[in-house]
């Protein structure tokens, strides 16, 4: 299995490719200045969801997401952050409104315990997901509901640390491609698996894609952007070979 690590992260934003991946961790201790300077770039609606919130941890994560892809959709389009303004498909996926710019970019955002990421990836449809590696003790009986036979005896075959690594990285895979496909968990997630390549030099491929009916081709990638972690990627190849694709951890 393949499993990108952080040490290809570019810390500097510098001449942005076609797609790109944005990553923000929550502080330890935020203060109101932080709070404050990520607030007044929002929605009123953005910050009727964050106000939403019960804890501050929670608000803090709401923060750190939806300003990371307000800033990373503002380096793509030349557009001012809180001036983006942002609309859902029926089934809750986001765009952005149309402006008199031309075509723009499609993306994705995903966010969990503190951490925060999002995919801009120019015209291609695409989804991202993020996930703390957690040892769950029932980790197979969620794998039993929601895999595939396959990757079920996949799992049965591993133990320990290798197990909720590879429960984690079939999960992300699953959610991130079903976020690209725009259709949330209408799709069944055990109605399609992948299958992992020999070596560094393979591809991750998608099986069933029959169950995918979009007629797509998929370029699918795993990260382990901070330890504990896992995140994938998906990435339709409508427009041919998927370019490189660049990581930043921006400052702002």
């Amino acid at each position: 299995m393949i499993v990108r690590t952080a040490s290809s992260v570019e810390q500097t934003i510098g001449e942005l490719g076609e797609i790109s991946i944005w990553l923000a961790a929550t502080p330890n201790q935020a203060t109101d200045q932080w709070r404050e300077d990520r607030l007044k770039i929002l929605s009123a609606d953005e910050r009727i969801r964050h106000d939403a919130f019960h804890s501050q941890q929670d608000r803090d994560l709401y923060l750190c997401a939806h300003t990371l892809l307000r800033h990373a959709l503002s380096a793509h389009t030349e557009i001012p952050p809180s001036s983006l303004q942002f609309q859902r498909n029926p089934f809750g996926k986001p765009a952005l409104v149309s402006t008199t710019r031309g075509e723009l970019p499609q993306f994705n955002l995903t966010h969990t315990k503190g951490l925060a990421a999002c995919i801009i990836a120019g015209t291609r449809p695409c989804g991202i997901d993020l996930e703390l590696v957690q040892q769950k003790a029932e980790l197979l009986k969620i794998a039993d509901r929601w895999f595939s036979a396959e990757e079920v005896e996949q799992l049965q075959r591993l133990s320990g640390e290798w197990r909720y690594e590879h429960f984690y990285s079939l999960w992300t895979l699953k959610e991130a491609l079903l976020k690209a496909y725009g259709c949330g968990l209408l799709q069944p997630l055990n109605s399609f698996g992948f299958r992992f390549p020999a070596n560094e030099h393979g591809t991750i491929e998608l099986v069933h894609q029959e169950h995918i009916s979009t007629g797509e081709s998929w370029h699918l990638e795993l990260y382990s952007p901070l330890s504990g972690y896992r995140m994938a990627v998906a990435i339709a190849e409508r427009s041919g070979p998927i370019p490189p694709i660049r990581q930043y951890w921006p400052e702002f």
